[in-house]
């Protein structure tokens, strides 16, 4: 309903009558429309957090080279939106206020992240960082807003793939060893 109509037009009697409920039953779990749309906002981030906790992993790993574990990533993400309603997962991250315990979460997440990504940089044999902190931040903003571009307003006739490839050139370009 939000992804076709928008969150202006989206009420609570119209998500009732889409569920084929009484407006009355829809209250006594959501008592508004943005309460429904942050827990579809908070289930999306809970479908993502094992998709970045299992891509970190990987990252540390040095049996995965760091190249692949990038672009294997990517490829999670997009599946991840593709899977998920894209038009939704837009709406949801540009139409609907996000309460402060949402905004909270995702900072925290995204420090989380960002300071395991920082270790990874400096663990790695094959990786070279000159400052870890900085390239981990620059890392997770670029992938973050890399991958919703691609997955929600990207043209749907855009060559993913090589768009992927190129992003983690691009991301993975400055960090490897120079070579002799």
């Amino acid at each position: 309903m939000i992804a076709n109509d928008g969150y202006a037009a989206m009420t609570t009697n119209k998500v009732a009558e889409r569920a084929g409920v009484s407006i009355g039953s829809l209250y006594q779990y959501f008592p508004n429309k943005q309460v429904i749309l942050v827990s579809l906002l908070e289930e999306h981030l809970a479908h993502v957090h094992p998709v970045i906790e299992r891509s970190l992993d990987e990252l540390s790993d040095p049996a995965v080279p760091y190249v692949e574990a990038m672009h294997r990533m990517f490829v999670r993400l997009l599946a991840l939106h593709r899977d998920a309603n894209p038009r939704l997962q837009r709406a949801l991250g540009e139409e609907v206020p996000q309460p402060p315990h949402v905004r909270e979460q995702r900072r925290r997440r995204e420090a989380e992240y960002t300071a395991r990504v920082a270790t990874i940089l400096r663990d790695r044999p094959d990786v070279r960082a000159y400052n870890p902190e900085v390239a981990a931040q620059v890392l997770v903003e670029a992938t973050s807003a890399l991958s919703r571009w691609l997955a929600h307003e990207a043209p749907p006739d855009l060559d993913r793939e090589a768009y992927v490839r190129e992003a983690v050139r691009l991301l993975t370009a400055h960090l490897q060893p120079t070579r002799p």
